[in-house]
């Protein structure tokens, strides 16, 4: 272990001894009404804890909610809703303080670095990120924040039993589909194909921080679905956030609109009419729309070799191409009526519970068990 690594861990254990005594004694008090959101550690306005925010503030104008945000100012979040920065001991005390934690990732920088304690009394509740998701997970909860879980939100059967299998029987299990699906289920009603087109590619990121697998050139691509779906097109690329100083360094073709900042990629897929992706799960949520997408992945083989998917690529209800050539040759030969039927028994299979009304189910379930205690 390096000098500078030994010093990082040793300020960690001072941090964390302070914080748990903190959390016992100066901030022993837990308030009734206060639910804390914590989005991809520090994010914007997003994923399952927008949607469960906007719902709870629409049903209770009495409950306190906090979110956590790296960057307070351009936060996006709505009056009714306190911010918070994420870094400091202030998020420790507000989650130490709170009825709910609510959280689409793991709070190991609070409970490994920060001392959180969690209390009789306390309520947490995981919604993770994925939907449906193929690539397999390689980290979710530590044994200690696991400990600590009361509730897991998963959108279909075949998430509940993954999400058993990381957490065992502690935490109950709720299939109650994803609330930050509901915009994209409900974005079903839009017009397709229309005047105005947009494409989305929305890749994911790669464990060794490489990016020559990313789609770089659209001419083609947008030739093919002009000819397939006429309209006029334009091209949107919201890298992972994972990739955001990196992804700098991609340089497009042609007009394409960087919207990786954009917080919310719920919306993104909403309003989108055709997505191209990889392994990313928002693929999955998009589906939900039963609009075109397909699956660009050059790097198959060492992707699979290196990550892992949970199933193959060939069960998704996808076109799977590793090419541009090959893709424009998919869209051009797209067959709506196959695509249609494969979503179904794709969605089907799984035991989808994505209907619209997730936001509504997951502040029932939080609501009913605050009521309980």
């Amino acid at each position: 272990m390096s000098i500078g690594k030994a010093i990082e861990n040793f300020a960690n254990s001072i941090r964390s001894s302070i914080g748990a005594w903190r959390c016992r004694t100066k901030w022993r008090t837990v308030e009734p009404k206060k639910i804390v959101f914590d989005q991809f550690h520090g994010g914007g306005f997003g994923c399952n804890q927008k949607y469960i925010a906007l719902e709870l503030l629409r049903r209770r104008s009495d409950l306190d909610l906090v979110w956590l945000a790296r960057d307070t100012k351009s936060a996006g979040l709505l009056d009714g809703i306190r911010v918070v920065p994420w870094r400091g001991w202030d998020a420790v005390r507000e989650l130490a303080t709170a009825k709910v934690w609510c959280s689409n990732h793991n709070l190991g920088n609070f409970i490994s670095h920060r001392g959180l304690v969690k209390k009789s009394g306390q309520l947490y509740f995981q919604t993770w990120h994925g939907s449906f998701g193929i690539k397999r997970c390689t980290d979710t909860l530590a044994p200690k924040e696991t400990a600590m879980l009361d509730g897991f939100f998963a959108n279909c059967d075949w998430e509940a039993s993954l999400a058993r299998g990381w957490f065992g029987e502690g935490p109950a299990v709720h299939v109650i589909g994803h609330p930050r699906n509901d915009v994209v289920v409900r974005s079903r009603a839009r017009a397709f194909p229309s005047a105005e087109m947009t494409l989305l590619y929305a890749p994911t990121f790669r464990d060794d921080g490489d990016m020559e697998p990313y789609l770089t050139d659209f001419t083609g691509v947008v030739e093919a679905l002009e000819r397939r779906w006429g309209g006029k097109w334009k091209v949107q690329a919201r890298l992972h956030p994972n990739m955001k100083k990196k992804g700098r360094r991609l340089k497009f073709k042609g007009d394409v609109e960087d919207v990786t900042d954009y917080p919310d990629i719920q919306e993104l897929l909403a309003q989108a009419d055709v997505v191209i992706s990889d392994y990313s799960s928002c693929i999955f949520d998009f589906a939900l729309s039963r609009r075109p997408a397909f699956l660009y992945v050059p790097d198959r083989e060492k992707y699979e070799t290196e990550r892992g998917f949970y199933y193959p690529l060939s069960e998704t209800p996808f076109p799977v191409v590793e090419g541009p050539d090959e893709l424009a040759a998919a869209i051009k030969y797209f067959d709506g009526d196959e695509y249609a039927e494969a979503v179904e028994g794709f969605l089907s299979e799984k035991g989808n519970a994505d209907d619209g009304n997730a936001s509504s189910r997951a502040a029932d379930v939080i609501l009913g068990a605050m009521g309980r205690d």
